[in-house]
């Protein structure tokens, strides 16, 4: 069942941190769950609310109807799990501070050319 989780998880994109803190856990206390043959009721109840499916998809894990039913979940539909961005916000980010970082270079080599040549 454990490996089941893991497949799930990594197919969500969600990294073990996140689901571990999600849960009150450690990342290692997540990496020794997925390595588990059964999960206590409890707490597949708490990773399948947390994840947005359902409990019987981790216990009866079969890859093309778990992909399914995983995409016509809602957390398949955004593939957002608190506190993990969406990767076109991140690519925007990640561009703007690109571009300002360009700008702020132009204006320092701007800046020393105009030293430079009064310099000399």
């Amino acid at each position: 069942m454990g490996l089941n989780l893991q497949r799930i998880r990594r197919y969500l994109g969600v990294k073990q941190t996140t689901l571990a803190a999600e849960l009150g856990m450690s990342q290692p206390e997540i990496s020794r769950l997925e390595r588990q043959k059964v999960i206590d009721g409890e707490r597949l109840q708490q990773i399948s609310d947390i994840l947005g499916i359902s409990p019987e998809v981790i216990i009866t894990f079969d890859v093309n109807k778990t992909i399914s039913t995983i995409n016509a979940s809602p957390a398949g539909q955004n593939k957002r799990v608190t506190g993990k961005p969406d990767l076109s916000e991140k690519i925007v980010e990640l561009y703007e501070r690109l571009l300002e970082s360009e700008r702020e270079k132009g204006k320092l080599m701007e800046q020393h050319g105009e030293t430079y040549r009064t310099k000399n």
